[in-house]
C-alpha cells in the first residue's frame, strides 16, 4: 500500500514518525512523510526506502495555521491507500483526504494534545476560562474527526482510557545497546527548551565544588535560546548532532537528565528519553513526577525536583556510588519498540 505519514507540528526526521513507524512500515509499504523540514531535498528517497517531503515550516504556536496549509498543499499532490496522522491539524487534513480520495485514514495519538493547548492559551490570555474554553472545544473537535479514523493508535495506558482506540504503541526506544555505567559524566541529548536545562547545570556546578572532575555534555536544537548552556570546565554544549550519533555521544555517559517543566501535561507522561538512557544502561535523573515513579521503584535511578538546587545535589551525591547498581538494574528492562504491532494494525487496512 502507498503510505502517507502526515504532520503539521513535528520534524521529517521525529523519533517515532521517521525513524520507528516510517521505517518499519517502509518493510511491506511505500512509505511518503511529510513534515516540517527547511533543509531537506524534497522529493528524495532515503537510505530506509522512505520518500521525504519536507515544507518550510516552524515548530511554533504563531506559525501552525501557515503550517497547516503548506501540509495541505503538500499533501494534495499525493493519492494514497492510507494516511498516518499525528495530531488533531493533520488529522483534519486525513479527514479531507478520506472524503476526497477514500484514503484510509489512521491517528497516531501520541501526545496529550488537550493540556498542551490549555497551558498555551493559559500563557497567552492568563485566564482560566478561556483555558478550559480551548481544552473543551480542543477535545470535541479531536473526537468528532477521531469518528472518522479507520485505525487510532495510543501511546500509553492513561490515553487507552481516553478515547477509543485500536492499539497501544508505547513510545520505546529501537536499536540500543545496553552497557554497564560508572563514574561522574553526565549527559542530556534532546530539545533543549521545556527541559529544564537551566537548573541542571546550575546542579552540575554545584556538585563541581565536591567533584572538580564532573562533565556534562548537551547536544539538541533550542527554539528558545535563551535555555541554550554556557560551556564552562564542567559544561559543554555540542549543538544539534544526528540521530544516527546518538548512542556514540553518549557512550561514556554516567548518568543521564530528564527533567521536566512542572506542567499538568507532564505529570503522568513517560518520556521516551527515559527509556533510551534505560535500554542503553544509563542511570536516569528525572523530575519527580507520577508518571517517572517506576524509575524510582525499579531501581532504575533517581528522581529529584530540580527547582530544589540544594536538595538534587545532595540525592545526586547519594547515587553517584550506586551508579553500577543503577545500570545493572537498567539491564533487567524489557522495553523496545513494538514494530509488529505496528505492521498487524495495517494488515487489517488491506
Amino acid at each position: 500500500m502507498k503510505v502517507l505519514m502526515l504532520s503539521t507540528v513535528h520534524g521529517v526526521h521525529d523519533h517515532r514518525i521517521y525513524y520507528k513507524e516510517a521505517v518499519s512500515l517502509s518493510k511491506e509499504h511505500n512509505v511518503t512523510v511529510i513534515a516540517i523540514d527547511k533543509s531537506c531535498n524534497c522529493g528524495d528517497v532515503d537510505n530506509n526506502c522512505v520518500l521525504i517531503r519536507g515544507f518550510d515550516g516552524k515548530i511554533s504556536m504563531k506559525d501552525h495555521i501557515p503550517n497547516c496549509v503548506m501540509a495541505l498543499a503538500s499533501s494534495l499532490c499525493y493519492s494514497t491507500d492510507v494516511i498516518h496522522c499525528h495530531e488533531p491539524s493533520s488529522l483534519f487534513i486525513g479527514c479531507i483526504h478520506k472524503f476526497l480520495w477514500g484514503s484510509k485514514l489512521v491517528y497516531d495519538r501520541h501526545e496529550y494534545y488537550q493540556r498542551l493547548i490549555g497551558e498555551k492559551v493559559k500563557r497567552l490570555f492568563k485566564n482560566n476560562f478561556m483555558t478550559k474554553l480551548a481544552e473543551k472545544v480542543e477535545s470535541i473537535a479531536e473526537k468528532v474527526m477521531m469518528v472518522y479514523a479507520d485505525r487510532i493508535i495510543v501511546v500509553d495506558a492513561e490515553m487507552s482510557e481516553q478515547v477509543r482506540n485500536d492499539a497501544i504503541i508505547h513510545n520505546y526506544p529501537e536499536g540500543l545497546t545496553w552497557k554497564l555505567r560508572e563514574g561522574t559524566n553526565f549527559g542530556y541529548v534532546g530539545i533543549i527548551n521545556h527541559r529544564k536545562i537551566p537548573e541542571s547545570v546550575k546542579i552540575i556546578n554545584e556538585l563541581s565544588k565536591h567533584i572538580p572532575e564532573i562533565k556534562y555534555k548537551i547536544a539538541g536544537m533550542a527554539f528558545d535560546r535563551s535555555d541554550l548552556p554556557e560551556d564552562n570546565n564542567n559544561v559543554h554544549y555540542h549543538g544539534v548532532i544526528p540521530h544516527n550519533t546518538i548512542q556514540e555521544f553518549l557512550a561514556d555517559t554516567s548518568f543521564g537528565f530528564c527533567l521536566y517543566d512542572k506542567k499538568p501535561r507532564y505529570e503522568t507522561a513517560r518520556s521516551t528519553k527515559t527509556f533510551e538512557y534505560i535500554m542503553s544502561g544509563i542511570p536516569v535523573i528525572a523530575s519527580r513526577t507520577a508518571g517517572n515513579q517506576f524509575i524510582e521503584n525499579n531501581g532504575y535511578g533517581i528522581l529529584i525536583d530540580p527547582d530544589n538546587i540544594g536538595e538534587s545535589v545532595k540525592a545526586i551525591l547519594e547515587a553517584i556510588p550506586k551508579c553500577a547498581e543503577y545500570s545493572l538494574n537498567c539491564k533487567k528492562a524489557k522495553f523496545g519498540w513494538e514494530e509488529e504491532k505496528l505492521l498487524k494494525l495495517y494488515e487489517g487496512l488491506e
